[in-house]
């Protein structure tokens, strides 16, 4: 196999020149940088990956703590995060926080010292310990889908809209006839799922729905929970006419419970879920559901990441050579960064409109909630 040596004496330049041009060093004039290139493409010469991460001090991978490595809600996060780790040429090492564990996983990759960034995807709300250790480490790092309002981190977020997804999704129900509208939510020490909750109450509140604690139910985004949730409901007196649950599995298992106890899915009860899993449109009846743009969030998080890695390297060239803070290059973020990503509506066949019924004008959706209504939109698929 060709070696930077043949490249070099090809291009007519010392060793040293071609592994500066071709570990992506500055300061050699752009003829020459051609010369290396163009040697280089001829000979099919391939960088040992290893080797150019000790000259460039990098290892071009990207660590990612995620909650849970088996589940299948987050093979969207990775699939984004992966496809734009290689094209920037890094790759993924992953391990799984397991919701109660994160501390333990991040401890484990700073310590192997092995990754140039951590990725965070979801998980519970941050320990007070991790937070310290976070706030005190240089090591690059982007949190995906950690919706927690008293944040006080310098590190960058990637989100979706969960509360005001679940408002709007509260008043697109209404508008189809449902007042009767219940919840199950997810673990209480999650940040998406305190948002969602949040969301279904403002929602209620911009539609003068009452608010009934009998129609809110816990959960914890398990299928079981879903199962568990649907004899209470039938309980309830009136009964509701939907529910909301804070995610896909829950919903699914609320499907399955309906089925079982010979509930209609949506002639009895309508049935909406949140994330829009590969396995929402396969249940009976399909599923309508909210879509969580996971692929776009993890995409995302691992593009703010890189340029966070590529601000780190710049302050570090520039600091050996000057000593003097650098000036960040065009395009490089310098202030904290919190993108906001939009939920939309997949409508299915689990949620029916309610016909024939007198309903008085009041009953209908009128300012703020109208206004969720229409923004909610959605597609059939």
């Amino acid at each position: 196999m060709p070696t930077i040596l043949d490249v070099a004496r090809l291009a007519q330049v010392s060793k040293s020149t071609a592994s500066r041009v071709l570990n992506g060093f500055s300061g050699t004039p752009p003829e020459v940088r051609e010369r290396v290139f163009a040697a280089a493409r001829a000979l099919g010469y391939e960088p040992d990956a290893s080797a150019r991460g000790l000259v460039r001090r990098k290892t071009e991978t990207i660590g990612v703590v995620v909650a849970k490595v088996g589940d299948p809600f987050f093979a969207a996060f990775l699939r984004g995060a992966g496809d734009a780790a290689a094209e920037a040429g890094y790759s993924l090492t992953i391990t799984s926080g397991e919701w109660a564990e994160e501390e333990v996983a991040y401890q484990r990759l700073i310590r192997q010292r092995r990754v140039d960034g951590l990725l965070f995807i979801s998980g519970p709300v941050l320990s007070p310990k991790l937070r310290q250790q976070l706030s005190r480490s240089d090591l690059p790092v982007v949190m995906v889908d950690r919706d927690e309002e008293d944040w006080q981190l310098p590190i960058d977020r990637v989100n979706a809209d969960n509360r005001a997804a679940i408002a709007r999704a509260v008043a697109w129900l209404k508008s189809r006839g449902h007042t009767r509208i219940a919840f199950v939510g997810g673990p209480s020490n999650v940040p998406a799922a305190q948002r969602r909750l949040e969301g279904y109450r403002q929602g209620l509140r911009d539609c003068h729905l009452p608010y009934d604690a009998s129609l809110e139910l816990p959960g914890d985004f398990s299928p079981q929970a879903g199962i568990a949730a649907l004899p209470r409901l039938l309980e309830v007196r009136p009964r509701p006419t939907a529910v909301i649950a804070a995610n896909d599995l829950t919903a699914i298992g609320i499907l399955r419970a309906a089925a079982e106890a010979g509930v209609r899915i949506p002639d009895d009860l309508s049935v909406l879920g949140v994330d829009d899993i590969d396995a929402a449109g396969w249940v009976n009846p399909p599923l309508t559901t909210l879509h969580q743009p996971c692929y776009e969030m993890g995409r995302r998080g691992v593009e703010l990441l890189l340029s966070r890695i590529e601000e780190k390297a710049l302050q570090t060239r520039a600091n050996s050579r000057t000593g003097n803070p650098p000036t960040p290059e065009p395009g490089t973020p310098t202030e904290v960064l919190h993108e906001v990503l939009s939920m939309q509506l997949v409508v299915r066949e689990s949620v029916a409109e309610i016909r024939g019924t007198h309903r008085r004008e009041d009953d209908l959706p009128s300012g703020s909630c109208a206004d969720a209504a229409g923004r909610m939109g959605g597609e059939r698929r």
